[in-house]
């Protein structure tokens, strides 16, 4: 239902675990594991699907993150597995985050820098953010489509399908025959997504997204 990364390793050695969805408009995170003090937090944002690198990027500042959507993070947290449950449970103490939605900028990690030895700890690598951007048929595999990795919780899905349908139809590019059904899939999901969740599908760009989609 929800993201956790795959750093964590014991109490001991506290690379942070998380978990985070998006809501209202919001990417929401909760880190576990940082015991040690974080010295700064940041998403690493990725705008340019062919040009950039993974695991580089624009840096994108956490904003404040409100009482109430840190309670939802509580809802996310009291409705994790039990197997999932128990790998956090070393952790007692967190720390919640809130990244703004951008459509079309994709949040592929998030970097986090400890005050006790400043080292820099990239978190959702080899969990279910990494990538939310796919660039080969591989990564699409993988990530978005059925029965793999690609989110479970609708609102989460929803965002990523945006975000990543949105990079392509902002250029105006025809995706390679290889990405193409990919591409149009995302649009698809999107959709299925939107009526899921009972809003419109549509935001200022609908049209433009959707004449991409069919042209």
């Amino acid at each position: 239902m929800t993201m956790v990364a795959s750093e964590g390793r014991s109490a001991s050695d506290p690379a942070p675990n998380a978990i985070g969805a998006w809501r209202d408009e919001a990417f929401l995170v909760r880190v576990f594991g940082h015991e040690g003090g974080l010295a700064e937090a940041y998403a690493l944002t990725e705008t340019d699907k062919a040009g950039t690198a993974k695991g580089s990027g624009q840096k994108a500042a956490p904003r404040a993150i409100t009482a109430a959507e840190s309670a939802q993070l509580d809802v996310l947290q009291a409705a994790l597995d039990e197997d999932t449950t128990a790998e956090l449970a070393p952790w007692t103490a967190w720390r919640d985050f809130a990244f703004e939605a951008v459509p079309g900028r994709s949040y592929i990690g998030m970097m986090l820098s400890r005050a006790d030895t400043g080292e820099a700890m990239v978190w959702a690598k080899g969990a279910w953010l990494d990538p939310l951007m796919p660039q080969t048929q591989q990564e699409f595999l993988d990530y978005f489509t059925i029965a793999t990795r690609r989110n479970l919780d609708p609102e989460t899905a929803f965002h990523i399908s945006r975000q990543i349908y949105a990079s392509w139809a902002e250029t105006g590019e025809p995706p390679s025959t290889e990405l193409a059904g990919y591409v149009i899939n995302c649009f698809v999901v999107y959709l299925y997504k939107a009526i899921e969740l009972g809003r419109r599908p549509g935001d200022a760009k609908f049209d433009k997204y959707k004449a991409y989609a069919f042209k």
